[in-house]
């Protein structure tokens, strides 16, 4: 039978595990949601001279989490994350800033906050959410 372009991702994850004895469902151990999102601030911290850290803010879900960016200890940003699926949450991931930078009136900057918002298979019970080498 024709390969038909719906079929394409399937057939690609069995040639992957026929070839190379890869398989994304056996990777995905290694790829902790935590982890990841570890190694990412971890990479962001080295190449932009920043630190990321955790703090209070209201959020619409339980499951996302803000941050603030800091450098030389003063805060230059703040962003939500919100990385996993639920019902009546679009599908798809996206970016897209909450508050812009902007100087306000006084002279004061306003500092901007932006949203990361994914759709990842969530935690399961005291199970960390596990990601693909694609999700990565």
């Amino acid at each position: 039978a024709p390969l038909e372009s719906w079929d394409v991702s399937y057939w690609s994850e069995k040639l992957k595990e026929a070839r190379y004895a890869f398989s994304d469902q056996t990777v995905k151990q290694y790829f902790t949601a935590p982890k990841v999102v570890a190694g990412l601030f971890s990479i962001i911290e080295r190449l932009f001279d920043v630190s990321i850290t955790e703090a209070q803010a209201s959020v619409w879900h339980d499951s996302v989490k803000f941050y603030e960016l800091r450098r030389g200890g003063e805060k230059i940003a703040s962003f939500y994350l919100d990385l996993y699926a639920r019902p009546g949450k679009r599908p798809g991931a996206w970016m897209d800033d909450v508050r812009s930078r902007w100087l306000k009136p006084t002279g004061e900057q306003q500092l901007p906050v932006a949203q990361l918002v994914c759709n990842f298979a969530s935690p399961v019970g005291d199970k960390p959410a596990l990601l693909t080498h694609d999700d990565v």
